[in-house]
Formats: C-alpha cells, sequence, structure tokens
C-alpha cells in the first residue's frame, strides 16, 4: 500500500488508521509537495482478490466511496499476462504536448501487445492542479470513456524534466497469452536535442510484488482513491 500525503506530519494518524486493517501489509507514506496548498491522504493497493474477475479485467465503484465518470474504484484483473508500462512524461503546458504523451504510451503498449483500451490502473503526476485539467479532458481521446481505468491523480512536487507538465505509467492487460505470467519493460525517454537534460534517460518501473503478482489461477485486485482526510 503506498499513501500519498501532503506532509509527513500525517504519519502517525496515516498508519494509526491503516494498521488495525492491514496488519502485514507493507505500507509507504509519499509526500507529494513541499508547500501544499491542502491538507489530504490518498491511498492506493495492490492485493489478491478474494473472488475472480469477470472476464479479463472488471471494474467497480462499491458503495461509500466517490462515484465518478473519469475512473473506477477498484479494477479486479484475472488475466494471465499484465504490462506494467514505463513513465510517459509530457514536455510542456499545450493540450498537443499531452496528447503527444498519451500518443507515446499507445505506441508502447501496442508494441508490448495491448492498448490504452485495456488500461487497468493508471498513475498520474500533473504538477500543478491546471495540469491535472488538462489531463481529466484529453486523457479519454485515448482511453475507454464507458469503462474508465481505477487511477490515481494528485499534484507532486516535480518531474525529471524543466518543461514537463505531467507524466504517466499504467497497468495494462496484454492481449495475447504468454508463458509468463508478466511482462515488465522501461520505455526510453524521448531524446530533446539539444536539451541534454532528457536525453537517453529511463524511468524505473513499480514493480508489484511477487506474493500479489497475477497468475492463471487467481486475480489481482488495483484499487484508487481509497481516501482519507487528515486534519481537514
Amino acid at each position: 500500500m503506498t499513501c500519498f500525503c501532503s506532509s509527513f506530519e500525517d504519519y502517525p494518524a496515516v498508519r494509526g488508521i491503516v494498521e488495525p486493517d492491514y496488519r502485514h501489509t507493507a505500507l509507504s507514506i509519499v509526500q507529494l509537495q513541499r508547500s501544499p496548498f491542502r491538507s489530504l491522504v490518498e491511498c492506493e493497493a495492490v492485493a489478491k482478490a478474494s473472488r475472480k474477475a469477470q472476464g479479463r479485467v472488471q471494474f467497480e465503484n462499491p458503495a461509500g466511496l466517490t462515484q465518478s465518470p473519469n475512473y473506477s474504484q477498484l479494477a479486479l484483473v484475472s488475466a494471465p499476462r499484465l504490462i506494467l508500462s514505463g513513465t510517459q512524461v509530457s514536455y510542456g503546458y499545450q493540450d498537443s504536448d499531452a496528447r503527444l504523451a498519451f500518443q507515446r504510451l499507445a505506441k508502447a503498449l501496442e508494441a508490448g501487445g495491448s492498448s490504452v483500451k485495456d488500461i487497468a490502473f493508471a498513475s498520474f503526476y500533473p504538477l500543478s492542479s491546471s495540469i491535472a485539467e488538462q489531463v481529466r479532458r484529453i486523457r479519454f481521446e485515448f482511453f475507454d470513456k464507458q469503462r474508465p481505468p481505477a487511477a490515481t491523480m494528485q499534484p507532486f512536487e516535480g518531474l525529471p524534466a524543466m518543461d514537463a507538465g505531467f507524466a504517466v505509467d499504467v497497468v495494462a492487460i496484454a492481449k495475447a497469452a504468454a508463458a509468463n505470467a508478466i511482462l515488465l519493460f522501461e520505455l526510453p525517454m524521448p531524446r530533446r536535442e539539444p536539451n541534454a537534460r532528457s536525453a537517453g534517460r529511463t524511468m524505473a518501473l513499480r514493480r508489484i510484488p511477487q506474493s500479489t503478482r497475477a497468475t492463471g489461477q487467481g486475480s489481482q485486485a488495483m484499487g484508487e482513491k481509497t481516501t482519507s482526510v487528515v486534519n481537514g
């Protein structure tokens, strides 16, 4: 489980809320920004599902959680093969820059045997609220509006490029069966000559622990916006 916090001062309260129900869960706390404009805590987790998904991926919005047309609260996955993308960065702040990032993501997924329509979970890292609104406006030019994936999106402090607006990485369902349960790969950052800051860089993958990896015998659940607000 990873909880994104506005301040590390929230750590004792977050730990006190999480531990009674998730005693054996590895907990990571990430402070989003140095000087946040509001107090919040948002948690995401990967767990073994107690029931099999209907189809390769099943999206759900349990009662009592926020209902939104833009994302699902849970993604139940039973596909034998998943793709964990590397991070695609939007260089610049125009809508055209955002579309280029989604287009690069689409090409990478296609090369791995998937597509943007098969995304189960997406993580967005915008650097401002206005960029977050840009992502909300543009993502369904690529994602499936009728079956929105689970997602996390909160403003972050920075990205590995001075002209970055946001970044995105995803977990997607592979179309073709394979012997390996999960395909992992890195996406190279595009070269921006003569800007040497981003040339040749790659982004690290977030790896799902072995105990929660999908196999042909089980499912895994990916949740989004399991949110607790601390101090307001």
